[in-house]
């Protein structure tokens, strides 16, 4: 008897849970974080998305950050095992869409796949779609539906570069970037860092020529407002954790995932206001 390959096994049970729930997302932590932090984000994140009207079977990627403080030399070592790590995700993508190919039709769930990268986990991502690169060249497989970068630690020009993030616009329905200029963690990233301007801090480059796939979302003034606010809960010293801690943002990210197109925002004359083409504000 042939033995049964652990991704194998995984993906019948994600099967079966989407199932039951629908759509399912998987989730790439950031920088700083222990393997209990970043599995205790994504049980919160699904949990606050369930309670925003987006139930999901949630997966996390979560790649060996040291969880060992904000520093220098923590910084560099994190991105380098976020970017090797690249391989393994590039390879479970891989795999999930042969599992989907190899799955008969009448059995296969209809629901959706989508993909959320926080700060550095969008460093894992490039390192993803360069891994993948090796096995498919550009001919990125299209699995994910939303594709979510938040408070992106990735140059301002990966949407463009082809030696970058690029090559997965093929990959997906649509990508929704959202920034902040008030974010010190990209901060930092930029200037003590030594890095080029950041995706998650100035948006992205080039706003002329971006792909039709792409959205973006500057979030800053929801910041600002929320920070001036007595709860706790939902104020962000760094401004880097407004996905989780700003409820304004989770409610737009909701919408995203729902399917919610950008000019069904600006119709419902709602709390997004379009700057110009594809670029948009949180008020």
């Amino acid at each position: 008897e042939r033995s049964k390959l652990g991704s194998k096994a995984i993906l019948d049970e994600v099967r079966a849970e989407m199932l039951a729930k629908g759509d399912a997302l998987i989730m790439v932590h950031g920088y700083n974080y222990t393997f209990r932090e970043a599995a205790g984000r994504a049980a919160q994140l699904q949990q606050w998305l369930a309670a925003g009207g987006k139930d999901m079977a949630m997966l996390l990627f979560t790649w060996p950050s040291a969880g060992a403080g904000v520093t220098v030399r923590t910084y560099a070592d994190d991105r380098k095992r976020a970017e090797a790590s690249g391989l393994a995700f590039g390879r479970a993508i891989l795999k999930a869409t042969d599992f989907i190919r190899n799955t008969p039709r009448d059995a296969r769930c209809t629901g959706r796949v989508h993909l959320m990268c926080h700060s550095m986990g969008n460093w894992a991502l490039r390192g993803a779609v360069q891994a993948m690169r090796t096995f498919v060249g550009n001919n990125i497989p299209p699995l994910f539906d939303e594709v979510i970068l938040i408070a992106a630690d990735e140059d301002d020009d990966t949407l463009h570069a082809g030696h970058k993030i690029a090559p997965i616009l093929r990959g997906f329905r649509r990508v929704t970037g959202y920034y902040n200029h008030q974010d010190l963690a990209l901060k930092a990233s930029d200037y003590a860092m030594g890095n080029p301007d950041r995706l998650g801090r100035s948006g992205p480059r080039g706003e002329g020529t971006l792909s039709s796939k792409v959205s973006v979302v500057n979030v800053s003034p929801t910041i600002i407002l929320n920070a001036k606010g007595a709860n706790a809960w939902q104020k962000d010293v760094s401004g880097h954790q407004y996905y989780r801690n700003n409820p304004r943002v989770r409610q737009d990210m909701v919408q995203v995932l729902l399917g919610r197109l950008d000019e069904d925002f600006a119709a419902a004359k709602e709390r997004r206001r379009n700057d110009f083409g594809d670029f948009w504000r949180l008020e």
